[in-house]
């Protein structure tokens, strides 16, 4: 048993195999999709699979064919792949069931044994984090409702907008919040991050007069600290003309030309 990253395509409980040649001898492994959760991850799912080697048996043989369905198990090992809120769990794959058949007898005998605890946790977890980034994109979405006409009075349609634009929402909605001030964003700079407070805060803590920004993007940074820090010029440098406008456009919104400060 295993958990991967994304949503396997079939049924629930259905029989499917994967046939691929490793180190040189062709191997065969039967999976079977047991549980299909959500995910603010990726591609918005994770699958937990029952994984059985059916000829071959290579060390690594049921990690290189999820590879090669094209979703790894979460992991930080070979053959695998992090998931970013469970990094130091280690894998998720298992043991939970063994059949063979008895010298003597003849009788097959098969051995079950539980899932582990953290394959649920990390279930829960994460369908935990997706709920709360869906109620966070609601927000968003409403406070910029006026600009999504019908969408703005129904919370289900809003979803299924959110769901249906696989773009991070402040692209969407071409605007993000940071240090207490509302940036526009677009496609070709990074969405502006909660953790980066941090590095405005202790800019304006220092109190320079002079500041410089390479590879400013939006310009939140350099913007956020030229307007809580009184008489400070800064410069804020890029290499895209796009990013440039960008960051220009947010210096009017913030500072209303009222501060020194150039784009380059």
């Amino acid at each position: 048993m295993g958990i991967v990253h994304g949503r396997i395509e079939g049924k629930e409980n259905e029989k499917q195999y994967i046939t691929s040649v490793i180190d040189d001898e062709e191997c065969t492994t039967e999976y079977v999709i047991s549980k299909i959760s959500k995910t603010r991850n990726g591609s918005g799912y994770i699958t937990t699979v029952l994984i059985t080697p059916k000829k071959g048996y290579n060390k690594f043989q049921p990690r290189r064919h999820m590879i090669k369905l094209g979703h790894p198990i979460i992991g930080n090992t070979r053959y695998t792949k992090q998931i970013a809120n469970s990094k130091d769990k280690g894998l998720y794959l298992t043991l939970t069931s063994i059949c063979f058949q008895h010298p003597k007898t003849k009788e097959n005998m098969n051995f079950n044994g539980p899932e582990p605890t953290k394959f649920n946790a990390i279930r829960v977890k994460e369908e935990k984090f997706w709920k709360r980034k869906q109620e966070e994109d609601l927000l968003l979405f409403e406070k910029a409702a006026d600009s999504f006409g019908p969408l703005a009075n129904d919370n289900k349609s809003l979803f299924d907008y959110i769901n249906n634009d696989q773009r991070p929402t402040p692209y969407i909605l071409g605007e993000k919040e940071f240090y207490g001030s509302t940036f526009y964003v677009n496609e070709n700079c990074l969405i502006p991050r909660k953790a980066t407070e941090v590095l405005v805060t202790a800019t304006i803590e220092l109190k320079p007069k002079r500041i410089l920004d390479l590879g400013t993007g939006s310009g939140c940074i350099l913007l956020s600290c030229l307007k809580n820090i009184k008489d400070a010029q800064g410069v804020g440098i890029d290499l895209s003309d796009e990013i440039l406008k960008l960051a220009n456009r947010n210096k009017d919104k913030i500072l209303n030309d009222q501060k020194g400060i150039l784009y380059i």
